[in-house]
This record gives structure tokens, sequence and C-alpha cells, in this order.
């Protein structure tokens, strides 16, 4: 039996100095509070849309999870939209909090889903944010992101268009701080000096990749490898970019698709372990270790 969901599109969630921000969610019926999952789309920071995942927000609803999919403010040449695209995320998790009781949601079984630079997007909100009292991210599944911006933007130097310095407002040796402060793979250590940070990651890249290169991929999951965070990986070895979600006219991306029939279950296993079933309140696994030593396990 299919499970019943609720769908409201185009719903309004914050605002910019230029725009209305909105998303789409997709629902459960249930009697109990459900846990949520993020969904941000790719584009280079500078296009895309959330309804590149029209597919996988009812799949999700349908497998026990409120998906939200949602729309941020995009760069242009003339717009550099880093930090505030991050403060969009941040508006995005604080209105889905605020729903919490209406839309019956676990505010601390929350996870993301993001593609290429959706993907930076949810490893940085997730680290920049080791602990919230309102909400806990357990989960971050990356797929072909970006972690690392001075080297992607390095890779790109031969295009015309650079869609690095559109998102930063210039180059590493303009900015060097603020783009090793927005790369992921320099935000670990600091989110792991938080007792209460234990998300965990699931990587997922084409080797084939040439528009985030593997190594962007690898060399993240290897930097959450070697600082002890809990990361699997997940390399699809004949593929390269966009064919996680749908683009239109792009013949590709589809739930029932290769590679992505081969991913699902890794994925829906990844985010049953680490957020469905996840312990309630907001400590981390070590924390929980700990007190089981001092007062024996219950």
């Amino acid at each position: 039996m299919r499970t019943k969901m609720i769908v409201e599109r185009n719903v309004i969630y914050g605002s910019t100095d230029k725009e209305f921000l909105n998303a789409d969610v997709y629902r459960p019926v249930a009697e109990v509070e459900v846990p949520v999952v993020i969904l941000l789309h790719g584009g280079g920071w500078q296009s895309g849309s959330k309804e590149m995942y029209a597919e996988w927000g009812p799949f999700l609803a349908e497998s026990g999870y409120a998906a939200v999919a949602i729309n941020y403010r995009l760069s242009t040449p003339s717009y550099a939209t880093w930090p505030g695209v991050l403060e969009d995320v941040r508006a995005a998790v604080n209105f889905i909090v605020g729903k919490a009781n209406e839309w019956k949601l676990d505010p601390l079984k929350m996870a993301f889903i993001g593609d290429s630079a959706g993907a930076h997007l949810a490893a940085m909100y997730a680290l920049e944010n080791p602990c919230n009292a309102s909400h806990k991210i357990q989960a971050v599944v990356g797929v072909y992101g970006v972690y690392d911006l001075a080297e992607q933007f390095r890779y790109n130097l031969p295009l015309k268009k650079n869609n690095i310095r559109n998102l930063m407002g210039g180059s590493p040796d303009e900015h060097p701080e603020a783009y090793r402060a927005a790369s992921p793979i320099h935000r670990v250590e600091e989110a792991l000096a938080h007792p209460a940070f234990d998300t965990k990651f699931l990587i997922i890249w084409g080797e084939l990749d040439q528009t985030a290169l593997p190594a962007q991929s690898k060399r993240f999951a290897a930097r959450l490898q070697e600082l002890n965070c809990q990361v699997q990986t997940c390399s699809i070895p004949d593929q390269a970019h966009f064919w996680f979600n749908r683009i239109p006219e792009v013949p590709a991306g589809t739930l029932d698709s290769y590679p992505n029939q081969v991913i699902i279950p890794e994925l829906m296993d990844f985010l049953d372990s680490h957020v469905k079933q996840s312990l309630p309140g907001n400590f981390s696994g070590a924390q929980v270790k700990k007190l089981q030593q001092m007062f024996g396990s219950f």
C-alpha cells in the first residue's frame, strides 16, 4: 500500500533583498512525528531549482520522511551570493523547525541530500552548525559535490565563466580566508571540537566526472575519515555528472534509471540507520557512550 502524502508547492520560507524564497514540501500522512530530509539542488550556485527533486520528494515521503526541496538565491557575475546563500539554507531549516508541530516533524532527526553545489551547501551547513538547541542534522548525503572552493576555482580557470568567482565575488588570491572558510574540507576539525557534533556523511561521486572532479569527493571523505567522522563512500565507475536528479530535457536522473537504482538501497539504508533510527535528544554517540560507561548501559 502506498503511503498517503500531502504535497505543498511554492511555500514561502524566507526572502532576500531581491526576492521571496520558496520550497516544495512532501509529507507523509502520519500520526507520529517523522524525520525530515532537506533537498538542495545543484547548478553551480547560479542555476537549478527545487523541481530537480520532483521525483525524490514523493519517494522520500512514501518512505516515511518529510522532504523539503528548496530554492535559494543564485549568483551572477555582478551578484556574489556567499555567504547569503548559506543563510538561505539556515532560514529554510528554521522555517521547518517552526512548522514541526503543525506538520508532525521531528526536528532532532534532520538530514540533507544535496548534489553538486547543493552538496557543498549541505556539508557547509552541517559543519558550521555542530550543535543547535532546536534541531539536529543527523546525516548529509553529498552527490558529486564541491568541497574545496579554491581547488575548484583553479580547475575552472580555463573556462570563460567561472561560477566560483561569481559565488565568492573574486578569486582565492583576492579572498583567501573567505575561500577557506567556505570550503567544507577545511571546516571538519572545527566542527569536531564541539562534543555534540556527530553528523554522518554519505559521499557519492562518478569516476568520470569532469565538472566536479572525483578528487573533490575523495579528498573530503579522506579528511572526514582522518578525523574519525562517520563517513561512507559510493563511487560509480562509469558515470560523470548530472545523473542523480532531473534536469529539463536531459534523459537522465529518474529514480528508475541507472545508477540511481544501484544507489537508492544504500542511500535509504544510510538514512534509516542514521536518521530515522537515531537516538532521541541532542546528544552525540560519543556522549552517550561516556554516559553508559559512567552509569551502565540502558
